[in-house]
């Protein structure tokens, strides 16, 4: 489970890093309307990857409890 948890960890750091590279290399060059539709997408998608990823490891979590 350590392992999991691990690589879900880098790979939101690793998307936050691309996201901020992303939109302060738009902003600098002038492209501020690109901007903010790519943060608005990349906020949907980690929103969206973040409730999957709840929601598979609280399944996993309560299928592994031994409740009787």
């Amino acid at each position: 489970m350590q392992i999991i948890y691990q690589s879900c960890q880098s790979n939101v750091a690793g998307a936050a890093f691309v996201e901020l590279y992303f939109v302060l290399s738009s902003l600098f060059a002038s492209k501020a309307y690109y901007a903010f539709g790519f943060l608005a997408l990349t906020a949907s998608v980690v929103g969206l990857t973040t409730a999957t990823v709840s929601i598979l490891f609280t399944y996993f979590l309560l299928c592994s409890e031994e409740y009787r």
